[in-house]
C-alpha cells in the first residue's frame, strides 16, 4: 500500500498518519514531502510549478466517478550520491458514511496478522454470504447431478500432528458431495502425484507431512470452510495413464462448477511454496487519512487487481483461465492478501465488502470471469476477453492447446447453442474473422505459428502468441459495419467425439471480393513492417486496374533477425510466402474502414486453395481502393454509401467477386 495526497489534505494531518505505518514507506523521503508539502500545493493551487530539489513532480487527476483520484508524485533523491529518481502513483477515494469499504466484520489491524492464514473467519463469511444471499451465484449453482471420480477425504482427528490425515476416496455418486478444488502451479517438478504404481497407498489415510506445501494449505482451508473434500488434479488424475485422462478432462467444466469454492494458489510458482504468504499488515489495513475540511479518505494501490491477480505465476498457465472462469466462487491467495470472487463480488481483505473501481487498468464486466450471462453480447465479450487472456499463458505441454480451453467452449456451446469451430463460433462467424496478433510493430518479438496442428488458419487458435480479437463480434451497435462475404462452408475435423479439441483439419469456404496483389513494406527492414504497399496484378483479373495503395497489414507471424538462425526452414518458407502472389480477401466495412484477410495461396490437389498469413486494415475511407472500385462497378459516385446488403452474384461486381477456400 501506497500513500496518497489529495489537494485539501495537510501536513498535520500526514504527521499524525506516517508514524501508524512506519514498515511502508521510506520516511525519509517523506519527511522531505512534509517539508515541502506547504509551498508545493500553494504554488500547484496558483498554477506554478513546484519548485525545490528534492519533490520535482506533483500532478493531479480526476479518473472514473465517485470523486477518485489518482496521485502521481515524483522526486529525486538528491541528497544522496547517486540522485536516485522516484515514483509512485496512488489512488484516493473518498470514505462515505455507512461506506462498504469498512471491514465487517471488523477484524482490525492486529488481526490482520502477519500471514495471509491468519482471517479465515473472512474467507467463511464471504462463502457464506455468497452461498445465502446472492441469487445470481445461487442461479448458475450446479443441481451436483455429476460427482468427480475421485476425491480427497480430509479425515479429521488420528495420531497426525497436524489434527487430520487424508486419503484418495472413490465417492459412489448416489449422494451429492460438497468439495473445493484446487488451482496451482505444478512447477518443474511435481512431488507428490497419483500414479498407477501408488493408487493403493494413496487410498489409505496418510499423514499431512508427505505433503507439498500447497496442497496442505489447500487442505486446511478447506477445512476451515467446513468441508471435508477436495478435488486436486495431480492427486485424483492418473498421472502417465493416457486412458485416464481422456476419461477424466472432459469433466473439467463439472468439478470446477460443481465445486463449492475454488482454492487458488496465486503467488506460488511450485507446489513448494504453499497458499499462504507472510505480509505486513498495514499493506491490507484498510487505512484512512483525514484532510483539513475533516473528509476522509481510504488509499488504494494502483493497478491492484493487476499486479496480484492477472500478473500472478498461476495466472500466467493456460488451464487456469478455464478453471477460474467455470468456479463458481474462487479464494485466490496473493502474495499480500487474499481475495474473493462470485458473479456478485469481488472482494479483498482490505476490501472485504468490493473492491472499487480504480483498482485495475480496465473497469470489470464482472465480478468474476464467467460465461453464464443472460444477454448474449455479454457472453460473446467474455468469451473474447478469455481467449485473450489465454492466448498470453503458457502451458507445460503445448499439445493441450485446445484441451486447456475445452470445457470453456463446452460451457459457451451449451449457453448459445452454437457450434464451435476450433476457436471460432459459426454463427456470425465474418465478424470474427479479422483477429490479429497485437504488437506486430515490435520488430524483436518472435510470433509463430504452432509447430504442431491445432486449428485452420483462419483461427487465432493456430497460432502461439497473444492475440487480439475481433470486437465486432460483440458489438450491440453494428449500424455502422458491413459484412462483404457469404460464407458457404465452415466445418473442421476432430478426433475428439464432442469436437472440442484433437482438430486435424478444417476449412472455410465463402464468396467475397477478393484482389490479387503483391505486397511490400515501406520500411527498411522488408516483410516486418506495419505500413505496406499493395500493388494489384491484372493477370488474373484483366478488368482492374494495375494501381497500388498503401495500407495497415497485420501479418500473422514475425521471425526477428536474433532468432533467424534457429527458424531458418520457417523463414524461407515465410519469406516465400510474402513474396509470391498473395490475394486481398475483403470481409467488412466498419465504419471508415475496410477490414479483411491476407491469404497466400497453396497446392493442395488439384483445388486452387489458401492459408492466411495476415489481416489488414484500410482506414482512408475517401481514398479506399475497395470502396472506390465497388462505387465504380455499381455505377455510383465514390464516397458513397455501399449497400448494407451487397449482393454478390451481381453482375455488376461479378469481376470482383471468388469463392475462395482457406484451410
Amino acid at each position: 500500500m501506497r500513500l496518497l495526497l489529495g489537494a485539501d489534505v495537510d501536513s498535520q494531518a500526514l504527521e499524525t498518519f506516517i508514524p501508524e505505518s512506519p514498515s511502508q514507506f521510506d520516511q525519509e523521503i517523506f519527511n522531505i514531502i512534509l517539508d515541502a508539502l506547504e509551498n508545493i500545493l500553494d504554488a500547484w493551487e496558483n498554477g506554478l510549478d513546484p519548485e525545490g530539489p528534492f519533490l520535482h513532480r506533483i500532478l493531479y487527476e480526476a479518473v472514473g466517478s465517485g470523486g477518485v483520484t489518482q496521485v502521481s508524485m515524483g522526486g529525486s533523491r538528491s541528497r544522496w550520491p547517486d540522485s536516485q529518481l522516484w515514483s509512485q502513483t496512488f489512488n484516493l477515494r473518498p470514505v462515505e458514511q455507512h461506506d462498504n469499504l469498512r471491514f465487517y466484520p471488523n477484524p482490525g489491524i492486529q488481526a490482520l496478522g502477519t500471514s495471509t492464514c491468519s482471517l479465515p473467519q473472512m474467507w467463511n463469511h464471504w462463502l457464506r454470504t455468497c452461498l445465502e444471499t446472492h441469487m445470481t451465484c445461487r442461479s448458475v449453482d450446479s443441481n451436483h447431478a455429476l460427482v468427480p471420480k475421485r476425491l480427497i477425504e480430509i479425515v479429521a482427528g488420528g495420531s497426525g500432528q497436524d489434527g487430520w490425515k487424508w486419503r484418495l476416496v472413490l465417492p459412489d455418486g448416489a449422494d451429492p458431495v460438497e468439495y473445493t478444488t484446487l488451482s496451482h502451479c505444478w512447477g518443474n517438478e511435481q512431488p507428490l502425484k497419483l500414479m498407477d504404481s501408488n493408487l493403493d497407498v494413496l487410498s489409505r489415510e496418510c499423514l499431512a507431512t508427505i505433503l507439498p506445501k500447497t496442497y496442505k494449505h489447500a487442505m486446511e482451508i478447506t477445512l476451515s470452510l467446513g468441508y471435508q473434500y477436495i478435488w486436486i488434479d495431480s492427486l485424483c488424475i492418473i498421472q502417465g495413464n493416457e486412458a485416464d485422462w481422456l476419461d477424466q478432462s472432459p469433466h473439467m467444466a463439472s468439478v470446477y462448477g460443481q465445486a463449492r469454492c475454488n482454492i487458488a494458489a496465486t503467488w506460488a510458482s511450485n507446489g513448494t511454496q504453499g497458499c499462504f504468504s507472510q505480509r505486513d499488515p498495514f499493506t491490507v489495513a484498510g487505512t484512512t487519512i483525514h484532510s483539513s475540511q475533516s473528509a476522509e479518505y481510504h488509499i488504494a494501490p494502483e493497478r491492484l487487481y493487476d499486479n496480484e491477480i492477472l500478473e500472478s505465476p498461476l495466472n500466467r498457465r493456460g488451464w487456469v483461465v478455464q478453471e477460474r472462469c467455470l468456479a463458481s466462487r474462487q479464494l485466490s491467495f496473493t502474495k499480500h492478501q487474499v481475495y474473493w470472487e462470485c458473479a456478485e463480488l469481488f472482494a479483498s481483505e482490505q476490501f472485504p465488502n468490493g473492491v472499487p473501481n480504480g483498482v485495475a487498468k480496465e473497469v470489470l464486466k464482472s465480478p468474476k470471469p464467467r460465461l453464464n450471462f443472460c444477454l448474449e453480447e455479454e457472453n460473446r465479450q467474455s468469451w473474447c476477453s478469455l481467449v485473450e487472456i489465454y492466448s498470453k499463458c503458457t502451458l507445460s505441454r503445448p499439445a493441450d492447446k485446445m484441451i486447456a480451453i475445452a470445457s470453456l467452449a463446452e460451457s459457451f456451446r451449451v449457453r448459445t447453442g452454437d457450434e464451435y469451430l476450433a476457436g471460432l463460433w459459426k454463427q456470425d462467424l465474418p465478424m470474427q474473422l479479422c483477429w490479429y496478433c497485437p504488437h506486430v510493430w515490435k520488430k524483436d518479438t518472435l510470433r509463430l505459428k504452432a509447430d504442431t496442428y491445432h486449428a485452420p488458419s483462419w483461427s487465432w487458435a493456430s497460432m502461439n502468441c497473444p492475440i487480439s480479437t475481433d470486437r465486432n463480434y460483440f458489438s450491440n451497435n453494428r449500424s455502422g459495419i458491413i459484412s462483404m462475404v457469404d460464407i458457404l462452408d465452415a466445418t473442421v475435423s476432430s478426433s475428439d467425439p464432442g469436437g472440442l479439441h484433437s482438430f486435424t483439419s478444417g476449412e472455410l469456404q465463402m464468396r467475397a471480393i477478393a484482389v490479387p496483389v503483391s505486397l511490400s513494406a515501406m520500411d527498411e527492414d522488408k516483410g516486418q513492417g506495419l505500413m505496406y504497399t499493395a500493388t494489384v496484378h491484372r493477370s488474373e483479373n484483366p478488368s482492374l486496374e494495375a494501381v497500388t495503395f498503401n495500407l495497415i497489414v497485420w501479418l500473422d507471424e514475425n521471425i526477428p533477425v536474433g532468432d533467424r538462425p534457429l527458424h531458418s526452414q520457417r523463414w524461407e518458407r515465410q519469406q516465400w510466402q510474402r513474396s509470391s502472389r498473395l490475394m486481398l480477401v475483403l470481409v467488412k466495412f466498419c465504419s471508415r474502414e475496410a477490414r479483411g484477410l491476407v491469404l497466400s495461396e497453396i497446392q493442395e490437389g488439384q483445388e486452387r486453395k489458401f492459408m492466411r498469413i495476415g489481416s489488414f486494415w484500410y482506414v482512408e475511407y475517401d481514398d479506399d481502393w475497395f470502396h472506390a472500385t465497388i462505387c465504380d462497378m455499381l455505377g455510383k459516385p465514390r464516397g458513397s454509401h455501399i449497400p448494407s446488403r451487397l449482393d454478390l452474384d451481381s453482375a455488376l461486381i461479378a469481376d470482383l467477386v471468388q469463392i475462395v477456400t482457406i484451410v
